[in-house]
């Protein structure tokens, strides 16, 4: 079974109501070192979006109107689109793993379910992320 069908399958498992949300992160995870798509998880975005979960993306890239402004724009060209939250690190959290833990309590807060969290990283799953998924 390939990373993609793995995915899937965990997903499928999980996905119960239209209040579950997905959470990625961007670089390493969505976009590979030459901030192009990674192809299964590119293919893995298009099946929650088509499932009816809600996306989120939650990244370390700094808060800033033009940082959000290109990163929207990059994900768009990159067919990364119908996500419902984007959070961006605001420069005050200079701690990752703090920062991603209090986006996913938003979504928490929000009413949200957040079923599975995928990144590069282990700060991008824990309290809060559903099931973690390192994607190295």
């Amino acid at each position: 079974m390939n990373r993609f069908q793995n995915l899937v399958s965990i997903f499928d498992k999980v996905h119960r109501s239209d209040k579950d949300v997905v959470v990625f992160d961007i670089d390493l995870t969505l976009l590979d070192a030459n901030m192009q798509p990674i192809k299964d998880l590119y293919n893995f975005y298009q099946y929650v979006r088509s499932s009816g979960a809600s996306i989120a993306i939650i990244t370390a890239r700094e808060e800033f109107p033009l940082n959000r402004a290109w990163t929207e724009e990059q994900l768009n060209e990159l067919g990364y689109r119908d996500y419902t939250y984007l959070y961006l690190r605001d420069h005050n959290y200079r701690d990752i793993k703090i920062y991603k833990e209090k986006a996913r309590f938003d979504l928490f807060h929000r009413g949200m379910n957040v079923i599975m969290s995928l990144g590069d990283m282990y700060w991008d799953f824990g309290k809060y992320g559903g099931i973690g998924i390192l994607v190295r």
